[in-house]
């Protein structure tokens, strides 16, 4: 069974991180993009993204959008 679609968009965009393609600082596509680029609903969109904040790979700016994150000293260290 194939995970969510929430879960899937998330995987796409964390190897986009750890691949390098998106850099600390660069902004996440925002919802709307993504639900275009995905054919999604902004539920599903707004997951992906959360699921990122929760591990830590990006924060949201209010008003401005949701960027990669600089990776912390402990997790440059593992």
């Amino acid at each position: 069974m194939a995970p969510p679609l929430y879960r899937q968009i998330a995987a796409d965009l964390r190897g986009q991180i750890h691949s390098g393609r998106l850099t600390p600082g660069v902004r996440l596509p925002s919802m709307r993009e993504l639900q275009k680029q995905y054919t999604v609903s902004s539920l599903t969109a707004r997951s992906a993204l959360n699921l990122l904040r929760i591990e830590g790979l990006a924060d949201t700016v209010p008003g401005r959008g949701t960027f990669v994150v600089t990776p912390s000293l402990a997790e440059a260290a593992a």
